[in-house]
């Protein structure tokens, strides 16, 4: 994996550690943000 695709999965996966931690109901919007990472990655 590229470093700064490392870097990009770190960021994503902080993001959506805080908007579950900040609203349990976020499961949802973290689901959002990770798989439009991916997509973006093309990995899904």
């Amino acid at each position: 994996m590229r470093a700064d695709a490392a870097r990009n999965l770190e960021a994503v996966l902080t993001t959506g550690a805080r908007m579950l931690t900040a609203d349990p109901g976020a499961s949802t919007a973290a689901d959002v943000v990770v798989d439009t990472f991916l997509h973006g990655i093309g990995a899904s």
